[in-house]
């Protein structure tokens, strides 16, 4: 059912998942995919709540005032289901530590990665990349009667923040 707000003009789209619902959510997020491109966002609000007797939720709230082609304001809410982790759990689901990488390389415009990737990825589901600052690069993947590498040559190193070395020749000067 739809949330309405007392004492304004806008219309409420309510777009959370509440049991028996789901048409109505479906029809009312195509009305507001086809009123937000004559509308402009003026307030976007989020905040942690819970929704549907207790489940805990994402809430996003945001007001639409109508643009200057006109159309009518609207309030839209979107609450997400989410799962509230105990804080001793978060170390299991943050980011890995990596360091600083030693080989930066500059691909070129009128060669893209991704189709080549695209490509080995349907052979196997592991991709080897190995590259030097000479400005080579070589993807590969090993198969069970076969090895495809691709090579790309004459790229430009990057050394902007490159992980330094500690036996760099270049000090003992």
């Amino acid at each position: 059912h739809p949330h309405h707000r007392r004492g304004g003009t806008a219309n409420p789209l309510h777009n959370s998942m509440a049991a028996g619902n789901t048409a109505n959510n479906n029809a009312m997020g195509s009305a507001a995919t086809t009123a937000a491109s004559a509308l402009t966002p003026t307030i976007v609000v989020m905040k942690l709540a819970k929704r549907n007797g207790g489940l805990p939720c994402l809430c996003i709230d945001a007001n639409a005032l109508p643009s200057a082609r006109g159309g009518a304001a609207v309030d839209v809410h979107h609450a997400i289901p989410i799962r509230v982790m105990r804080a001793v759990e978060m170390q299991y689901h943050l980011p890995p530590r990596i360091n600083m990488p030693q080989v930066q390389l500059e691909l070129p415009f009128d060669r893209p990665l991704r189709t080549v990737v695209d490509r080995l990825r349907t052979m196997s589901p592991h991709i080897y990349i190995e590259g030097s600052m000479d400005g080579e690069l070589t993807l590969r993947i090993d198969g069970d009667g076969a090895s495809i590498r691709t090579f790309y040559g004459k790229l430009i190193p990057r050394f902007e923040d490159l992980e330094e070395d500690n036996d760099d020749d270049d000090d003992d000067d």
